[in-house]
C-alpha cells in the first residue's frame, strides 16, 4: 500500500542518528529518500556495533528504506551534483554544524535558488546561536544538559543516563512532524520553508510535561499544594523468578499498596516515594 508521502522526494545529507532516522521515518511514510554520503568512509555510524563489511547494525536500522549516492561535497563537482538532485526534490535535510553548510555552498539560501519550493531542514545540537554552537553534540551530552539524566536519579542518588539514544530519536520524530507541517504549508500556497531544529530544544520539549511538573505551577501566596514527582513512586523489585515494577497510581491506594508490599516482602518503601494523602486545597474565592 502506498504511503501518504508517495511522490515526494527527500534528499538527506546527514550522519549519525537524528538526521538519518528522520529520513527513514519519512521513507516509512512513502517518500523516496536519497541518502548522500561523502567518499572515504561515508557515514561514521557504518562502523559502530556489529557489522557485515561496511554496514553496521545501527546504521542499517536508521537508514533502511533509502537509496544512496556518494557526492564529494568538498569539491565543486560534488556540490553541483547535489544541487541538481535537490532541484527535483521536495525536502532537503542536513545536520552539519552551524556554518558548515554555508561554507560548502549548500545552505538554505543557496539551494533556494535552484528550488524555491524546497522544505529545507537544519538539524543541529544547540541551534544557530549561543555558547555551544561550535560544539559537537551527542545524545548523552544532551541527556545531561537537558536535565533528563538528573531525573533518572533515585531520591538522594546520582544522575544516570538512559541506556538508549532517546534524544537522537525524539529529535528525528520532531523533525518529521515539522517536515509534515512545512509540506502542508507549502501545499496551501505558503511556499518553501526552513525548519530549524536543535537536539536540546527537542529534548527539553519532550522532557517538559512530566519532567518539569515540579516547576510549572508557581505562586508565592500559598495556593500551590506541594506534591512529589510522578517518577518518585516508580519501583522495581526482584521476585523469585524475575522482576516486578509497580506504582500506586491513585493517592488513596498508595499507603495500602506500601503496607501490602512491606508485609509480603519484609522490605520498606522510603517515605519520599510515598504519595501524600492530602488533596490539593482549592483556592479561595476572591473578595
Amino acid at each position: 500500500m502506498a504511503g501518504p508521502l508517495q511522490g515526494f522526494t527527500v534528499v538527506e545529507a546527514c550522519q549519525m542518528v537524528a538526521g538519518p532516522w528522520a529520513g527513514t521515518l519519512l521513507a516509512d511514510l512513502g517518500a523516496d529518500v536519497v541518502k548522500v554520503e561523502q567518499p572515504r568512509g561515508g557515514d561514521r555510524m557504518r562502523l559502530l556495533g556489529h557489522r557485515v563489511g561496511s554496514i553496521g547494525a545501527l546504521w542499517a536500522n536508521v537508514n533502511r528504506g533509502k537509496r544512496g549516492v556518494v557526492f564529494d561535497l568538498q569539491q565543486a563537482d560534488g556540490v553541483g551534483l547535489l544541487r541538481d538532485l535537490v532541484a527535483r526534490a521536495d525536502v532537503f535535510i542536513q545536520n552539519f554544524r552551524p556554518g558548515v553548510a554555508q561554507r560548502l555552498g549548500i545552505d538554505e539560501a543557496a539551494l533556494r535558488t535552484v528550488n524555491p519550493g524546497l522544505v529545507y531542514v537544519s538539524v543541529s545540537g544547540f541551534g544557530d546561536t549561543g555558547p555551544y554552537i561550535d560544539q559537537k553534540s551527542y545524545d548523552y551530552v544532551v541527556q545531561a544538559l537537558s536535565g533528563m539524566a538528573a531525573l533518572q536519579a533515585a531520591p538522594g542518588g546520582e544522575p544516570a543516563l538512559i541506556r538508549n539514544i532517546v534524544i537522537d530519536k525524539v529529535t528525528a520524530m520532531t523533525a518529521v512532524q515539522s517536515v509534515l507541517a512545512a509540506l502542508l504549508v507549502r501545499e496551501r500556497g505558503g511556499g518553501g520553508q526552513h525548519v530549524r531544529l536543535s537536539m536540546i530544544d527537542a529534548a527539553v520539549a519532550f522532557l517538559w510535561p512530566d519532567g518539569m511538573m515540579q516547576h510549572t505551577l508557581l505562586a508565592d501566596d500559598g495556593r500551590v499544594t506541594p506534591g512529589p514527582h510522578m517518577a518518585d513512586g516508580y519501583l522495581v523489585r526482584r521476585t523469585a523468578d524475575s522482576y516486578l515494577t509497580l506504582i500506586a497510581p491513585r493517592t488513596r491506594s498508595s499507603p495500602a499498596c506500601a503496607r501490602r508490599w512491606a508485609s509480603s516482602t519484609g522490605s520498606t518503601i522510603h517515605a519520599s516515594r510515598r504519595w501524600p494523602s492530602a488533596r490539593p486545597t482549592p483556592p479561595s474565592s476572591a473578595t
